[in-house]
């Protein structure tokens, strides 16, 4: 039997519930509503008013929908942009694009502050948009505030969701990336014919950040040498471990003995490197993006850090173990990617350091 406790908003009871009775509106929902056949291509012109639904709290989702907002500006210049998210960093990313209006930020759990979903949906109601999008393949929550929206037009993939939708894209069989697919969605949706390299994740960091994290790593490690960035935070199965982390370490060092290596701390604020190379600390989202963009190389495993340090345009290697790499992968025009599941630490430093060699002669 529960009691009054396990009922509560907080607990594990309450959230279960509160899934299920979401899941059966939002199947509902779109039971109720059907696919428009042979719908025509969105238009160029007339689309200023643009809502994006990325119903995601972390770092690295968050990132991934910064191709999309580069995208919407190439396609759309000058249309304005408001971003869903449960982020709480985007006041710190997405404002700094030029077209960004507005953050909705909802709050990580819904029954703990129903005001605030509450308020996200009003003014998602009553905004007039041109144009709303679902960015993702698998969100339910994310099409529910797409459907939820006031919306000439409504963009997301053709799913099990059922639609709602004005426009909806088949999945692409050959493209898996988190971070592509929204692009390509859009693109799938305006027909273009015209089509680019997919726009790589951004932070948007000013000259004057950037300016900051050079200052900032000179002091740190000195002027004039080629430095290595190394992050060993991640959770779950992508964690590698401490003895991994000092094995790639001190291959990296043997390889390269004339580049500096600096460990950037995770925010519980202990080096797994047992401080034997200098660190830098802070968790300040741009101050930390500032510091990795003047790396000559950032290595980390799949996190969101890692996402960070491609974002802020540093030559990045992406260690994978437990995920998928054609899904998460770094993929800026000086990035790596590497399945080190089955792969020895010193193998994936040589690995690592033969990029870097590339890099810097």
């Amino acid at each position: 039997m529960r009691t009054a406790a396990s009922a509560s908003p907080s607990s594990p009871f309450a959230r279960a519930d509160m899934r299920r009775a979401a899941r059966r509106l939002i199947g509902r929902a779109f039971r109720e509503l059907e696919t428009p056949s042979e719908v025509a291509p969105l238009p160029r012109r007339g689309v200023h008013r643009v809502l994006v639904c990325r119903v995601s709290h972390t770092l690295g989702n968050t990132l991934l929908v910064t191709p999309l907002i580069r995208e919407i500006a190439r396609i759309f210049p000058g249309a304005e942009v408001d971003v869903v998210t449960r982020s709480p960093v985007a006041d710190e990313l997405f404002p700094r694009f030029d077209g960004v209006r507005t953050v909705l930020r909802l709050p990580n759990h819904g029954l703990s502050s129903p005001h605030r979903v509450a308020s996200v949906i009003r003014a998602v109601r009553e905004r007039a948009y041109d144009l709303a999008i679902d960015p993702g393949l698998l969100s339910t929550t994310d099409r529910l505030y797409v459907l939820t929206a006031n919306a000439r037009w409504k963009l997301g993939y053709a799913s099990k969701f059922g639609s709602g939708l004005t426009h909806a894209v088949a999945a692409p069989p050959h493209l898996r990336h988190v971070g592509k697919l929204p692009v390509y969605l859009l693109r799938m949706a305006v027909r273009d014919d015209d089509i680019e390299p997919y726009p790589g994740l951004d932070l948007a960091l000013s000259p004057t950040e950037r300016a900051w994290g050079r200052g900032m790593l000179d002091q740190i490690a000195g002027r004039s040498v080629p430095i290595i960035g190394v992050f060993t935070g991640a959770t779950g199965a992508k964690h590698l471990g401490a003895e991994w982390w000092r094995r790639f370490a001190s291959q990296w060092a043997e390889t390269h003995p004339e580049a500096r290596l600096i460990e950037f701390i995770s925010l519980g604020g202990h080096s797994m490197l047992e401080d034997r190379w200098p660190t830098y600390y802070s968790t300040d989202i741009r101050r930390l993006a500032a510091v990795i963009s003047a790396v000559t190389r950032f290595v980390a495993a799949d996190c969101g850090v890692m996402h960070l340090a491609s974002a802020a345009n540093a030559p990045t290697a992406g260690l994978f173990r437990g995920t998928c790499v054609s899904e998460w992968a770094p993929y800026g025009p000086h990035d790596l990617a590497l399945d080190v599941t089955s792969m020895e630490p010193t193998t994936a430093a040589r690995i690592v350091a033969a990029a870097h060699g590339r890099l810097v002669h």
